[in-house]
C-alpha cells in the first residue's frame, strides 16, 4: 500500500513579493492511497494568528481569503493555537510522504508559522511542477505553471471531488481536490513516490 498525504493551507497573504506576508489560518490534509485509488479527508483545522499588536491579534480583515471564501475573521480569532496543531500533526505525519500543489509556498508558510511541524515532514514531488509536464492543461494568461483548478478540471473530468468546476479555496476541500490530481498524475506516470522511477514522456 502506497499512501501519500496532500496538504493545503489557506493564509492571510496579500502580497507575494519579495516574500509572502500573512499567516497560515487553515490547514487541510487528504490521505491518498495510490493502489486502492482512494482519497479521504485526514485532517482539518482553523488556526488563529499568534502575533499581537496592542493586545489584539493581528488579523487582516481585507485579506483575500476573507473576501473570496467562506472563512471568516471570527473563525480565525477563535481558531486553534498554531504550535498546538504543529505538535499534533508532527506526531501524525512523522516519516510519511507528503506533497502539495505549489510546495514552495506551503513550505515557506509552514516553516515560518509551524516550525515544530515543518522540520519533520518528508516531501514528495510537487504536484504543480509535475502537472506542468502536461502541456495540454490550460494556463491562465502567461502563467508558467497551471493552477490547481485548471489542473483538476482538465485531469478529473468526472469531478470526483464534487467542486462543480470551482475551487473552494478552503483547505480540506482543496486538499481533497488535489488528492485527485495526485491520482490522475500517478495514473499517467507523472507522480513518482520517493522509492519510484523517473516519469515517462507525456501521453
Amino acid at each position: 500500500m502506497t499512501v501519500i498525504y496532500v496538504l493545503d493551507t489557506e493564509t492571510t497573504t496579500t502580497t507575494f513579493r519579495p516574500v509572502p506576508n500573512g499567516h497560515v489560518v487553515e490547514i487541510g490534509i487528504s490521505k491518498v492511497d495510490l493502489e486502492a485509488h482512494t482519497v479521504e479527508p485526514f485532517f482539518s483545522e482553523i488556526l488563529t494568528v499568534k502575533k499581537m499588536v496592542k493586545g489584539k491579534k493581528k488579523i487582516d480583515p481585507e485579506a483575500w481569503v476573507f473576501k473570496n471564501t467562506t472563512l471568516t475573521v471570527q473563525e480565525v480569532e477563535d481558531g486553534k493555537d498554531p504550535t498546538e496543531i504543529a505538535v499534533k500533526l508532527e506526531q501524525m505525519l512523522r516519516g510519511r510522504e507528503i506533497t502539495a500543489f505549489n510546495q514552495k509556498f506551503d513550505r515557506l508558510m509552514l516553516q515560518r508559522d509551524l516550525p515544530e511541524l515543518y522540520g519533520s515532514l518528508v516531501w514528495g514531488q510537487d504536484l504543480m511542477e509535475q502537472a506542468d509536464n502536461l502541456k495540454s492543461i490550460p494556463r491562465n494568461g502567461k502563467a508558467s505553471y497551471p493552477n490547481a483548478e485548471n489542473t483538476y478540471n482538465h485531469l478529473c473530468k468526472d469531478d470526483p471531488a464534487h467542486i462543480n468546476g470551482k475551487e473552494e479555496h478552503r483547505a480540506l476541500s482543496d486538499a481533497i481536490m488535489e488528492g485527485y490530481i495526485l491520482l490522475a498524475l500517478d495514473d499517467r506516470g507523472w507522480y513518482t513516490p520517493r522509492t519510484g522511477a523517473s516519469p515517462p514522456m507525456e501521453r
